[in-house]
């Protein structure tokens, strides 16, 4: 699992927008204690905060996506993953065990290597 894309809900607007350039997503995952799916944050939701007055050292709690889409493990086909990203543009769906951990992220780019657009 790529760890770039995991965010702590104590962390800040300043350290997702240091993480969203490092991982060159554009959607982190929102994790608390044991790695637990809490949600997901996007690099819209942080630009939405900053526009509406949110300090740079301000949490991140108040303006991540709690309703995220996820998946169960074992429990979808590679065709109801493509449909879902392409249906919603997502950038980023997390694959979670039957407790609520992480256990994978999938990426646009991974399921669609052969360089079929969004568009």
């Amino acid at each position: 699992m790529n760890e770039k894309l995991l965010i702590e809900t104590k962390s800040t607007i300043k350290d997702a927008l240091k993480q969203l350039n490092n991982s060159g997503e554009k959607c982190l995952v929102v994790v608390g204690d044991g790695e637990k799916f809490i949600g997901t944050l996007s690099d819209g939701d942080v630009r939405k905060a900053i526009l509406n007055g949110q300090e740079i050292n301000s949490s991140i709690q108040t303006i991540f996506n709690k309703n995220s889409t996820y998946l169960l493990k074992d429990e979808y086909s590679k065709k109801e993953v493509k449909d879902i990203f392409l249906k919603n543009k997502f950038d980023i769906i997390p694959i979670l065990d039957k407790t609520g951990k992480i256990i994978e992220i999938l990426t646009w780019v991974e399921i669609f290597k052969n360089g079929k657009n969004r568009n």
